[in-house]
């Protein structure tokens, strides 16, 4: 098992520490796992972009390719870094960033990520922490009290309520959006089962986000879908595709 991850965000918003605890919670469980990190040409304001690699085995080619799930909280940073996350990976939004035909196969999840701090948890410096509370979710290879452990060591002494705070109010954000989705009976097409890079597929999500100008509907559940039961023998082929990576 191997998995990329990229987050954006702008300078200030707690991007870097927010890679830094999913790495230390992937080691505290016996994974391997690196970081690295990159600034815009602005301290603070400009985008900045945080990495991780996550692997059962040595890694030893430290940068990130082909992430499989990223985080933008910016549309600055949105703009800047989506462009190789991998067909079936998973992007986490903030829900004022727009979109458009880039988002066909990928799995999208919109959420206020940046209001649910301000205005539910009451301080915008905690958005970085709401996001990793969504991520806990999304991402069911970490497990999430390892990842709430690693959060705790790693923030200021003095602020662990209002950081689990807004680590319960992620949580609950992606819990009741897929919920949502759930009852619309949107996400009805397939029973939720365990995959390879995140431990979910199915009825977490809507697969891809569509224009209809660009592919119908059908077309683009069809080209988004995993249709490893069809055929299991097919399935290191289809996951070499999706993800660029071997099925390991």
């Amino acid at each position: 098992m191997k998995i990329e991850l990229r987050l954006g965000g702008s300078g200030g918003q707690g991007i870097i520490l927010t890679g830094i605890i999913l790495a230390e919670a992937a080691i505290s469980m016996g994974k391997n796992a690196i970081q690295s990190q990159s600034y815009g040409p602005e301290a603070r304001g400009g985008a900045s972009k945080s990495e991780i690699i996550v692997s059962d085995k040595e890694i030893y080619f430290t940068k990130v390719n082909k992430p499989n799930l990223f985080l933008a909280l910016t549309q600055d940073a949105y703009d800047k870094y989506n462009k190789e996350v991998v067909q079936g990976g998973i992007c986490v939004l903030d829900d004022g960033i727009r979109t458009g035909t880039e988002v066909v196969g990928r799995t999208i999840y919109k959420l206020p990520i940046v209001q649910t701090a301000t205005e539910e948890v009451g301080r915008a410096m905690v958005t970085n922490i709401v996001a990793l509370g969504i991520l806990s979710e999304v991402m069911t290879t970490l497990d999430t009290e390892a990842i709430k452990e690693a959060m705790l060591h790693r923030i200021p002494k003095g602020t662990e309520e209002i950081n689990l705070r807004a680590f319960e109010a992620g949580i609950k954000l992606i819990r009741d959006l897929l919920e949502s989705r759930y009852e619309d009976g949107k996400d009805q097409k397939k029973k939720p089962s365990r995959d390879k890079l995140f431990g979910r597929t199915g009825l977490e999500s809507e697969v891809a986000i569509k224009s209809a100008n660009y592919l119908s509907e059908k077309t683009a559940l069809e080209e988004a879908d995993h249709p490893a039961d069809k055929d299991p023998n097919k399935l290191p082929q289809i996951y070499t595709k999706q993800t660029g990576m071997n099925y390991e």
